[in-house]
């Protein structure tokens, strides 16, 4: 596993679901690599942050993304979980089916779903970063308007000189050359 120095700061990545739908997500997104040869199944992410805002989350978005040229391209796959003790702390994400993964390289992206919330003072997870780069640079995109530009911008270039990388793990298993336990951490 490869560190990426995790602060006890975070960035803001979160879903608002009160916004009209193509402008609720103000959400940040990390790269992974699936290694050539092999096919992953995932089943699990874990990852930490926390809301800063005191206000229930009503779940936990997932959304897997291709990497095109460093940044996320077309959604591979998106999925709300609701785990059944949710914790804004730290997320324990079972999804609802294995997501299939060829070789190749993909961003993920974790963010708090606010169903009814339109701005943030109505909802805010932040998702924990670190300093260390993995990678590709950790990015976020802005639909909602509510704070940057809407196109995926690493957060380096936002002004967050410590964000290069998010805290999460994928878990699952892995075939082709190798039979063994998933298990990606880039904590």
């Amino acid at each position: 596993a490869t560190t990426i120095n995790v602060s006890t700061s975070g960035i803001i990545s979160t879903m608002y679901g009160g916004l009209e739908p193509g402008s609720q997500m103000l959400n940040c997104a990390d790269d992974f690599s699936v290694p050539p040869g092999q096919t992953w199944s995932v089943e699990y992410i874990y990852t930490e942050g926390f809301s800063s805002d005191g206000i229930a989350i009503d779940g936990f978005g997932v959304t897997i993304y291709t990497n095109e040229g460093g940044l996320p391209g077309a959604e591979v796959h998106s999925e709300v979980v609701v785990p059944t003790d949710i914790n804004p702390s730290t997320q324990d994400l079972t999804l609802a089916a294995p997501v299939e993964l060829e070789a190749g390289n993909y961003f993920l992206s974790v963010y708090g779903v606010y169903n009814d919330a339109t701005i943030i003072a109505e909802g805010r997870w932040n998702w924990f970063y670190g300093d260390g780069e993995v990678g590709d640079l950790a990015v976020l995109q802005d639909e909602t308007g509510l704070i940057t530009t809407t196109s995926w911008l690493p957060l380096v270039d936002l002004g967050v000189a410590a964000a290069k990388s998010l805290f999460f793990r994928i878990e699952g298993t892995a075939s082709g050359e190798t039979n063994e336990w998933l298990s990606i951490d880039p904590l």
